[in-house]
């Protein structure tokens, strides 16, 4: 998912500001300017924040690396 710059909120006067998003092409976390409002989940403070939520390769949607419980369900035809 490509970075989303966002909007400038209309109700606070803010700069935009440094985050960081999963490049799926490098596949390393790039900086972009954010406005403050709207934009996507592929959006972190930092570079280290970045590098911890994104798995290498993947599309950046907040999948973590730590993987947590999961349910198996039972695929079998007859």
């Amino acid at each position: 998912m490509p970075p989303d710059p966002g909007t400038t909120c209309h109700d606070r006067s803010t700069e935009p500001a440094r985050h960081w998003y999963f490049n799926t092409f490098s596949g390393h976390c790039t900086s972009f300017l954010y406005a403050g409002c709207t934009g996507n989940a592929n959006r972190f403070f930092s570079a280290a924040a970045c590098r911890e939520n994104c798995e290498l390769g993947a599309c950046c949607l907040r999948f973590s690396k730590h993987v947590g419980p999961q349910i198996t369900v039972n695929t079998q035809s007859i």
